[in-house]
């Protein structure tokens, strides 16, 4: 793939934007506080890289651009995809189809709702979906057994509160909802 370099929209003259996910700082002659002219050269800029968290445990690749001594912070991907990418629908969300965040080549992208993109990650195995805990109720006046595949089903049969059901099974509360609650294992 040749690789084609844009302007960033907005930094037209001061950066521009490949179709392999590079960045670039034109060269440019700015003034300083002390009115002397200072020269940048062209290179290409550093690609930052977001915190890993439990949540996102890959990181997300970004860069500073600056202008008129302002700074703003863009996620590589974005900026390649409202480049190279048409999005005549409006999608707001910039997908990876690899699910390989570092690979922010234009082939690599695509735009997406929130939905379309949290199917990608459960169909890809790039998120797992929450692992529910079944419960056991016992009625504290008849000592009737009830059970739930996960908190949130029994607040809702029950039409009580998910929180008041945690507080009563991890101990913070004797019941909830005129059940003593238990977890099966």
């Amino acid at each position: 793939m040749d690789e084609i370099w844009k302007p960033v929209t907005g930094y037209e003259g001061l950066y521009e934007v490949s179709n392999t996910g590079k960045v670039k700082s034109l060269k440019r002659t700015v003034k300083t506080y002390n009115d002397w002219d200072r020269t940048f050269n062209e290179r290409l800029l550093t690609l930052h890289s977001s915190k890993l968290t439990k949540r996102h445990p890959k990181p997300m690749y970004h860069v500073e651009l600056w202008k008129n001594n302002k700074r703003k912070v863009v996620s590589i991907h974005r900026l390649v995809a409202e480049t190279f990418i048409p999005n005549p629908d409006g999608k707001p969300q910039v997908n990876h189809k690899d699910g390989n965040r570092a690979n922010n080549s234009v082939e690599n992208l695509e735009w997406v709702t929130c939905s379309e993109n949290s199917k990608h990650a459960y169909r890809t195995g790039l998120a797992k979906p929450k692992r529910c805990k079944p419960i056991q109720g016992t009625n504290k006046i008849t000592g009737s057994v009830v059970e739930f595949s996960s908190i949130e089903e029994a607040a809702r049969t029950l039409k009580g509160n998910p929180d008041a059901i945690r507080s009563a099974l991890k101990g913070r509360s004797t019941s909830s909802c005129g059940y003593y609650w238990k977890y099966i294992v």
